[in-house]
């Protein structure tokens, strides 16, 4: 049962109705490589009311993925496509010279991601705020930027 529910739900929070791709479509018109990388981010952390339930969702997939037989290779694909994604986000701000190009995107992504992701659980254990997450997000970003 655990798998079918977070095929869904993983379904839900990557390839449905409320992707991040449909969610910052409609919230703004993407003009900078910065607005991206904050909206994408802030869409993957999970961090708004809406996204609630699939934050549940997206963490009950994670503690269980380990423990599965085909669960971690999901896992390993689904943050692969999300490093990747952050990558590119990074390069294109190179690109239009946003962020420094003596960045590496790589591994600035790996930090972008682990954040993004931890603060999903700060917020549902109510250690943080929506508001509060979303600040700590867009000062990493910030900072690369500078």
């Amino acid at each position: 049962m655990i798998l079918r529910w977070c095929d869904h739900g993983v379904g839900v929070v990557f390839d449905g109705t409320w992707s991040p791709a449909q969610r910052i479509a409609a919230a703004s018109t993407p003009q900078a490589a910065s607005t991206l990388l904050s909206h994408t981010l802030a869409e993957l952390a999970l961090l708004d009311e809406a996204s609630k339930t699939q934050a549940h969702v997206w963490l009950a997939f994670v503690s269980r993925a380990p423990a599965g037989e085909r669960l971690p290779a999901v896992l390993r694909d689904t943050y692969g496509k999300l490093h990747d994604l952050i990558v590119w986000l990074i390069r294109y701000g190179q690109d239009t010279r946003e962020i420094p190009a003596h960045l590496d995107a790589v591994q600035e992504a790996h930090t972008l991601l682990a954040v993004a992701d931890g603060l999903t659980v700060h917020v549902l254990a109510g250690h943080h705020s929506p508001e509060v997450a979303l600040a700590v997000l867009q000062r990493h970003v910030d900072h690369l930027l500078q």
